[in-house]
């Protein structure tokens, strides 16, 4: 950060023709928006932000651990019967976020087999078996 002037929060998001609210700003920093703290505020370099937002990849590749749930057979009201998959929930930056996902869900749902992977699970769960969540790919 050169000898620029440092912006508040309402200044950087008025620069940036944007609204966002404070939670917005609260995970950009969680995910490495660039800032400074001076004294117990924080103050934001406009050219480091720009840098930053036009850096960040969102293609799929930029995320690649994923959380997967396993969705049984099931018989459409047509009588077809369609056949068991593995779901992709969510896709995730790094594996742990990808596994603190996988145990809400396994919170949210214990009867539903859930796997983290970079890839889609090929395997068809046990029947009846205990469902940790296991890393695949």
């Amino acid at each position: 950060m050169d000898n620029q002037k440092l912006l508040t929060e309402a200044e950087l998001l008025q620069a940036l023709n944007i609204t966002a609210d404070r939670t917005t700003m609260w995970h950009w920093r969680k995910q490495g928006m660039p800032y400074a703290k001076v004294g117990h505020w924080l103050r934001y370099d406009l050219a480091a932000v720009q840098a930053w937002l036009r850096g960040r990849d969102q293609s799929p590749g930029a995320w690649p651990w994923s959380v997967w749930t396993w969705v049984p057979e099931g018989r459409r009201p047509s009588g077809e019967v369609e056949p068991a998959f593995w779901y992709e929930e969510c896709r995730c930056r790094n594996q742990t976020d990808a596994e603190n996902i996988a145990k809400l869900f396994q919170k949210a749902r214990p009867q539903t087999p859930v796997r983290v992977g970079t890839a889609r699970p090929t395997d068809a769960p046990q029947p009846d078996a205990a469902f940790p969540v296991t890393e695949e790919g």
